[in-house]
This record gives structure tokens, sequence and C-alpha cells, in this order.
């Protein structure tokens, strides 16, 4: 499946490589631009985005991401440049 984006850059953060690609969402290994650490971004695809029943899943997602802490799982950070991340 093709990457969703032709852009290298989304705000403060580096695209690097696509990791991932579902029918819903897009991972990238990424890298931020202020502090260096490498990051994985999720990209919901345009199909879904206004979808009720994606956003509810896509939140609980990072509501549970928000939770888990171990090295072998990616750690997830608040975006505090946006509401909504």
């Amino acid at each position: 499946m093709p990457s969703v984006l032709t852009i290298n850059q989304i705000d403060h953060y580096a695209l690097e490589k696509l990791i991932s690609a579902s029918t819903t969402a897009s991972t990238y290994r990424g890298r931020d631009l202020r502090t260096g650490r490498q990051v994985a971004i999720k990209i919901p695809r345009i199909e879904v985005e206004s979808d009720p029943l994606f956003y509810q899943r896509f939140s609980r997602e990072q509501e549970i991401a928000k939770t888990l802490d171990h090295p072998s799982i990616v750690k997830f950070i608040e975006d505090e440049t946006r509401s909504r991340v």
C-alpha cells in the first residue's frame, strides 16, 4: 500500500520512513526536530477521518497508549501544540 503522504514534515516532526499502512491509518518513523527524539507518528487515512466510529476507536487507542509504560512499547507523547494528536 503506498504512503498516504507526499511531504516529509508535519509541524516539528520529520517523517523518515513508512513503518506500516492499513486501510485506516499509516504509521511513520519520525524525528522530533526540537528534541532530536525518535518518534512514531500515526496518521489516519483521509477516507476515515470523518467517520465517528473510527474517531472513537482512534481516541480510545490514544487513551490506552498514554497508560502503557514498557521498554518494548513506543511511549505516547502528547503534542503540546495541538489539542488533538
